[in-house]
């Protein structure tokens, strides 16, 4: 049997991944066909059916957890990943596996990244990371154990862990002992590029999944670092640590300890999607006050930038802060991460994107307090701050 009949032999019995992950190795083939150098000797077909028969024997369940975009599963209830979910793509993939006696084999590892050279998310999944369960402490326990506040509890990830904390609950109302103990793989609060920019993040997300995984997008603060921004890719990896946190009530106090290891870190190459940046500024005034707005937007996220041009925004008294309103020509409100207490020069607020980008935007400057109050009524009392395009550079 000749090479070419032999290839399409195994290629006919290999088993079907789904679409998406055949776009991923799609994109990664014309990637690489940018940037490889020609070989000085011929790969045969047979050579490549070997490699690629590897590769499949080796997903399990990493090629399911890998071969998902997690903006798609985001964006079945969040407009704005589903729109970025198709660049939302990386190249070069490291999941980590991790075997215990208590969890079994755990699997972790980075799924898809959306960067513009401004803003990063990044997803990815933990197969097998979290289990807990009932444990009584030996004196040795005991001994490491620290006392903490009595209302401390865990966030139950599963009904299983909702059944132990209904029963920790009734313990603790009825005075009587128990100890809850969380086996777990989990990620790290740093996000490091392969030079050693640390990533602040903003914000977190996570979704249950199937088979005892649990999904997360990771969004970072926009911008990011200055020598983070407009490169052709990110080389990023997450710390990964396994452990243990044990909780114990003695039918009078709480008591805590907890232990991890670091793990091997996730790794992957978030390349730069081919996304616009566009710039917005305005000028307009606040009580009477002059004031000067630039915004920075991508479809992932925005930063407006509001200055008093001759003072400060006033302080505000407790309760009520500065609520700045982002709207597009078609009225998509963006979402503002943060307001301000005042007493600034400059407001600083970032804001998540609409998924795509606008053609013109508007700024209104609310003060906020808390409590109920109209926010339609507000935002049509408000003057607007019309902002204008700026050429792209």
């Amino acid at each position: 049997m000749d090479e070419k009949k032999l290839a399409q032999l195994i290629f006919q019995q290999r088993p079907v991944p789904a679409q998406s992950f055949d776009d991923r190795i799609s994109r990664q083939v014309d990637r690489l066909a940018r940037e490889i150098q020609p070989m000085k000797k011929k790969t045969s077909a047979l050579a490549i059916c070997v490699i690629i028969i590897i590769s499949l024997a080796l997903c399990g369940a990493v090629a399911e957890m890998l071969g998902l975009n997690l903006f798609e599963i985001f964006g079945q209830t969040d407009d704005r990943l589903r729109d970025l979910a198709p660049k939302a793509v990386i190249n070069e993939v490291a999941p980590v596996t991790a075997t215990s006696p208590e969890l079994g084999e755990a699997v972790a590892g980075i799924n898809s990244a959306y960067y513009d050279g401004q803003s990063l998310l990044v997803a990815y999944s933990i197969q097998n990371g979290n289990r807990a369960e009932k444990f009584v402490p030996s004196a040795e326990m005991l001994a490491k154990m620290s006392l903490v506040d009595p209302q401390l509890g865990i966030m139950a990830e599963s009904e299983d862990e909702a059944l132990i904390m209904k029963e920790w609950i009734a313990a603790k109302d009825s005075g009587t002992a128990m100890g809850i103990v969380r086996y777990s793989v989990s990620t790290g609060d740093h996000t490091v590029t392969d030079d050693g920019l640390d990533l602040p993040p903003s914000t977190e997300n996570q979704m249950a999944g199937e088979e005892n995984t649990v999904h997360y997008i990771r969004e970072y603060e926009n911008p990011l670092p200055e020598e983070a921004r407009d490169r052709e890719y990110l080389n990023i990896s997450f710390r990964l640590y396994q452990g243990a946190s044990y909780l114990y009530f003695d039918g009078k106090n709480t008591y805590t300890y907890s232990e991890n290891i670091e793990l091997a870190p996730m790794r992957a190459t978030a390349w730069r999607a081919d996304a616009e940046i566009r710039r917005f500024k305005g000028v307009g005034s606040h009580n009477g006050n002059p004031v000067s707005v630039e915004v920075s937007v991508s479809a992932a996220t925005a930063r407006v930038m509001a200055t008093m041009d001759g003072g400060v925004f006033p302080a505000l008294a407790e309760d009520t802060w500065y609520d700045l309103i982002l709207l597009d020509e078609n009225g998509t409100e963006y979402r503002a991460r943060e307001g301000s207490d005042g007493n600034v020069k400059q407001m600083n607020v970032s804001f998540d994107g609409a998924g795509k980008l606008p053609e013109n935007l508007t700024l209104r400057i609310l003060l906020v307090t808390e409590g109920e109050w109209d926010k339609e009524a507000a935002i049509a009392n408000a003057t607007p701050f019309e902002l204008e395009r700026m050429a792209s550079e």
